[in-house]
């Protein structure tokens, strides 16, 4: 790669970083490339991009706008970005669990705030996006629910005591 390449890559990545809501970067040492294509199978499952960026690059893409991040880059990184900071944590925790020393979650940006490998666990402990609008709308419609089952209830138990007067009488 050429010095213009190089310029190019970097301004490329950097306006990749700020349309995502999300950067987590992540250690790896001696993956095997099964595992990194699983890796990054799983993360487009999930609408989240993978990419193994050469340090001194990923360092330009972001010095400017996050300075305490390119303080964290030493040793092998690769770069997750996606819009939702759930599934991304989600993804980057469940291939931790599997490549336990191998693959380290260090430092991210979420929203503009920057957090650490705690965080990022935390994050998948959370509800996606999806899982969080069902919660929600279940809990606004319980109470519509709960009031059509009472104002229902009391035609059905007369229903109920007509039914059984008639098997007894019948």
């Amino acid at each position: 790669m050429d010095r213009s390449e190089k310029k190019a890559f970097v301004q490329s990545f950097s306006k990749s970083v700020s349309d995502h809501e999300c950067m987590i970067v992540v250690r790896h040492n001696r993956i095997d490339s099964k595992s990194m294509t699983e890796l990054r199978k799983s993360a487009r499952s999930e609408s989240v991009s993978f990419r193994v960026v050469k340090n001194s690059l990923l360092k330009l893409s972001i010095q400017e706008d996050m300075p305490d991040v390119a303080n964290h880059i030493k040793g092998p990184m690769g770069v997750f970005l996606a819009q939702d900071p759930v599934a991304a944590s989600k993804v980057i925790s469940h291939f931790s669990k599997k490549k336990k020393d191998l693959f380290v979650p260090l430092v991210g940006i979420v929203s503009g705030k920057v957090i650490n490998a705690e965080d990022v666990a935390v994050l998948a402990t959370l509800p996606n996006f999806d899982q969080m609008r069902s919660i929600l709308l279940r809990t606004l419609l319980a109470p519509a629910t709960s009031l059509v089952r009472m104002l229902k209830e009391p035609q059905a138990s007369l229903v109920r005591i007509v039914s059984s007067y008639n098997q007894k009488n019948a």
